[in-house]
């Protein structure tokens, strides 16, 4: 019996195909598991370098009552940045942060970790916090005395920091509904890295965070706020900024000047 040569071509054709398909799916699955491999690798590098870090920055912020933090505030404001024809505005002061131990909110809430904020022509405004060796989350703010002002408060409250966090992790974002106006604000808070700053005559290893988000669900006004916060020592520096469009409506820079910590008397820089 004689074989017909289209027969015998489709034949191998066909063979070669399952062999190519064959082959494809083994070199599809191989690429699948190498990938999975270094995906597992990455994965425990990552791991053991939150570890290593976790021991490093705990506590994340051991404060006592009276911890002192003096800052030098830059505020610019580009010329018609506030109306047209406005001047261009540059000028420095000091914040002092001072660590009041628990204080009680006013309204119907717990006593919370707290910090008092001076500046010279400004009312004294309340940070409340809460802290534990691992991590520093945002509670609210109120003014002092201020009964006209009702206060800011997170519920549930937000995580800041934590010890052993890594570049590119995505902290829970913030959510604040102004008390006074409605207005509701969302504020997103990603972990860029860590980094060395200079400030207060030392250096400090820093986690670099940034916040970002509109000021309003309608409003045009995009803010930027990168915090440097410093395990141990708390925030060294901050740069706040606010964007219309394109164009730099505000930008405040917050850098540390002298802080007074009674864990550590390394650290005591008098102004």
């Amino acid at each position: 019996m004689k074989h017909c040569p289209l027969i015998s071509f489709a034949v191998c054709l066909a063979l070669l195909s399952g062999c190519k398909k064959a082959n494809e799916a083994t070199e599809t699955d191989t690429s699948k598991q190498k990938q999975e491999d270094i995906n597992k690798i990455i994965k425990e590098v990552r791991e053991e370098g939150s570890a290593e870090f976790i021991k490093a920055d705990t506590p994340i912020l051991p404060v006592s009552k009276g911890d002192t933090w003096t800052y030098t505030v830059t505020l610019q404001l580009p010329k018609d940045a506030q109306f047209k024809d406005s001047p261009l505005v540059s000028q420095s002061f000091e914040r002092k942060r001072t660590f009041m131990g628990k204080v009680k909110p006013s309204g119907d809430r717990p006593e919370t970790d707290c910090f008092e904020i001076e500046a010279p022509g400004s009312p004294i405004e309340r940070e409340f916090v809460e802290i534990t060796e691992e991590q520093v989350k945002m509670r609210g703010s109120e003014y002092v005395g201020n009964k006209d002002t009702l206060p800011l408060w997170l519920e549930p409250s937000v995580l800041l920091v934590r010890a052993g966090v890594l570049a590119g992790e995505s902290l829970p974002p913030i959510q604040i509904k102004d008390p006074r106006t409605g207005v509701e604000v969302t504020r997103f808070i990603q972990v860029v890295g860590r980094e060395k700053v200079v400030a207060a005559g030392r250096d400090f290893s820093a986690i670099r965070i940034l916040m970002s988000g509109k000021d309003g669900k309608d409003s045009p006004i995009q803010m930027r706020r990168t915090i440097w916060f410093a395990p141990q020592y708390g925030i060294v520096k901050e740069e706040k900024t606010r964007y219309l469009d394109d164009t730099l409506l505000m930008k405040e820079t917050i850098e540390l000047k002298s802080l007074q910590l009674q864990n550590d008397p390394q650290a005591i820089k008098n102004p």
